[in-house]
């Protein structure tokens, strides 16, 4: 979707409809996002709402924390600790 080797513009509107919308979420001290899944084997109604499934995210952290913070991936027990200015992506 994105050359930028090429002179064509890009009209991101255009490609609106490959994507979900963007989600910010702010936490506030001591707030706890609960052990959730991205993806649903069976979500067929949420789904349809959304455009279908998420094939993938992408997490920016835009400030350092002093304490948790961390994205968790249990099955894996893999932690990731915040750092601004990085990004985790899975899919």
């Amino acid at each position: 979707l994105f050359n930028p080797n090429s002179a064509e513009k890009i009209n991101p509107a255009k490609h609106a409809q490959y994507f979900e919308s963007p989600t910010v979420i702010r936490y506030e001290k001591d707030q706890v996002l609960a052990p959730h899944f991205d993806a649903n084997k069976a979500a067929s109604t949420e789904d349809a709402n959304r455009g279908g499934q998420t094939l993938a995210t992408l997490l920016l952290y835009l400030n350092d924390v002093e304490n948790g913070g961390n994205t968790r991936f249990g099955l894996l027990d893999l932690t990731v600790k915040p750092k601004m200015g990085d990004a985790l992506l899975f899919f």
